[in-house]
């Protein structure tokens, strides 16, 4: 019989932080025995959804031959998970007394109080079945495509040491026999028997999302796992390498962003000046279209107007001699005239004389004679 967690049932995540805190429970340390050590886990059940439930930290002491030891904090309850022995607890004092006969190795978990661990990311988590968002509890023996998405956000509250140097590990166990496919992209998969292990990672304070496909026609899950862990010197190394180079790229990614925002803005604007230029054409190629349309009407009426003035032309041209014979008549009249006027000029004087003559043959009493003395 198979023993597994429903992903509705419980899909939970273990987040655990590993810190080494030594004690030193001598009075002397120059004639007193070596001091205990000890390392912690921490671990913090989280909801289907990645909101905190409770937390609990788990103490390996090396006991150094030492019997009695205390330790220092506020507990909600204290459990001993090696042997019978009960602490004696004083308010945030911890003391233990432990058998002579006790292991060199002890441990011990204390649960904590909700809000009083700070980590450093907090996680969202979603999910959905067949692209549409589901609901964890929704997920029970589903038949489908489950979408699991992981999202890790830095927390800037945290304690500075542990946002410079933890490491971050999402995890989780997918069971085949019920499963047709798993993807996961930017994650290891690694087989285990019957199982498929899915790990990724992300180095101190960075943020991302972690997609996990399951394709099952029965849909079960283990849960998922967050696991924060100390990077050693020559790994914290490397990562300040690696972030270095990543800011140096992300300054060569922005200024080559910019640039081709600038180069877009150009095609934009030569966009704009085609637009226009297009816009012109057309209009142009309307125009020639109604020229086309109009060019025989206008061959037509061309064609007429040339016959018509060919017409007047050879009417000219056969009125052309009554012209010149009128022209020259008329030039003939003009002389004579001239002369009869030049005629009249000269006989003005003549014509004085003749008016004084005249008045002399006017007989006295006013009234001319008549001839035969009548």
């Amino acid at each position: 019989m198979k023993s597994k967690w429903s992903a509705a049932y419980r899909l939970t995540a273990a987040t655990l932080i590993t810190s080494m805190i030594s004690i030193n429970m001598a009075g002397n340390i120059y004639a007193g025995p070596p001091a205990v050590s000890v390392d912690e886990t921490l671990y913090v059940n989280l909801d289907y959804y990645g909101k905190e439930t409770d937390s609990s930290v788990v103490k390996g002491v090396t006991l150094n031959g030492i019997r009695s030891f205390s330790d220092y904090g506020t507990y909600k309850d204290i459990t001993n998970m090696s042997n019978y022995a009960e602490p004696a607890v004083d308010g945030d004092t911890v003391t233990w007394q432990l058998p002579e006969d006790t292991k060199d190795r002890f441990y011990y978990e204390c649960q904590l109080n909700n809000g009083e661990v700070v980590l450093p990311w907090d996680f969202d988590i979603s999910y959905k079945l067949n692209g549409i968002p589901k609901e964890a509890q929704d997920l029970l023996h589903a038949d489908g495509l489950v979408e699991i998405d992981v999202h890790c956000i830095p927390n800037k509250n945290a304690n500075i040491y542990y946002q410079n140097n933890m490491l971050l590990q999402v995890a989780t166990m997918v069971d085949m026999e019920d499963v047709n496919s798993v993807e996961a992209p930017g994650a290891q998969i690694q087989s285990l028997g019957t199982y498929k292990a899915v790990l990724f990672a992300a180095v101190p304070g960075q943020e991302k999302t972690f997609h996990i496909e399951i394709s099952s026609h029965d849909f079960e899950s283990s849960g998922v796992i967050m696991m924060m862990v100390p990077g050693t010197l020559d790994q914290i190394s490397d990562i300040a390498d690696v972030k270095e180079a990543k800011d140096t790229f992300k300054d060569s990614a922005d200024e080559l962003l910019d640039g081709m925002n600038e180069m877009l803005d150009t095609l934009h604007n030569i966009s704009n000046g085609m637009d226009v230029t297009k816009k012109g054409l057309s209009q142009l190629q309307g125009a020639r279209e109604n020229f086309d349309a109009s060019k025989d009407e206008i061959i037509s009426k061309t064609d007429a107007s040339i016959d018509s003035l060919e017409a007047a032309n050879q009417k000219i041209s056969q009125l052309a001699p009554d012209i010149m014979a009128n022209k020259q008549g008329l030039d003939d009249v003009n002389n004579k005239m001239n002369t009869l006027v030049e005629t009249l000029q000269d006989s003005g004087e003549d014509f004085y004389n003749l008016s004084s003559s005249l008045r002399d043959l006017r007989f006295p009493g006013g009234s001319p004679k008549r001839p035969g003395g009548v």
